[in-house]
């Protein structure tokens, strides 16, 4: 996984002011389909509940993924803050998926981001997450999935969207911005 990088158990991992354009992984193997450009697998136990990535000042445009069409994150706090996505492509999570547990602390938190064209062919055209999510002064135009046009949320952890703006975005089934379930 990780057309262009891959990080497994690191800490604090920061990558700024780059652009990651047209990465691709393929279905080789059971890790090289997650994560267009970048996958985080991270740590799993509580201890490490305290580490946290942090992406900011990134362009992603044009990568796909069977999952997480430009970023796949596993079991890991990840801060994303003035970030782009464009054209974006996956079967689930367009842009952006991330399968956290809820014992990991923040999961996935979003700033001051737009997401635009992504597409998913199951959920989550823009997002698709499990676990802790926030997005505040988030942009969302023109994503599509079967559900979730922007966004989909699945589990019972907390959930925050604010000050966030949703555009034309669209869903074959439910939820054309934010589709929300259980489990």
């Amino acid at each position: 996984g990780g057309g262009a990088i891959y990080i497994q158990r690191a800490e604090n991992i920061e990558i700024s002011g780059s652009e990651f354009k047209g990465n691709k992984v393929g279905q080789i193997n059971e890790y090289n389909k997650y994560g267009g450009a970048i996958m985080i697998n991270g740590l799993s136990n509580s201890a490490d509940s305290q580490i946290t990535h942090a992406i900011h000042d990134c362009i992603f445009e044009g990568n796909e993924a069977n999952a997480g069409g430009a970023i796949f994150v596993s079991s890991a706090n990840v801060s994303f803050n003035n970030l782009k996505f464009n054209n974006n492509k996956a079967n689930s999570g367009g842009a952006v998926s991330v399968s956290s547990g809820p014992s990991l602390g923040k999961g996935l938190e979003i700033y001051n981001s737009e997401f635009t064209n992504n597409t998913a062919v199951d959920n989550g055209g823009a997002i698709d997450v499990s676990g802790s999510f926030i997005v505040d002064n988030g942009k969302f135009t023109a994503n599509s999935a079967n559900s979730g046009g922007a966004i989909s949320v699945s589990g019972s952890d907390p959930v925050f969207i604010k000050n966030s703006a949703f555009k034309d975005n669209t869903a074959k089934t439910l939820g054309g911005a934010v589709y929300s379930h259980g489990g």
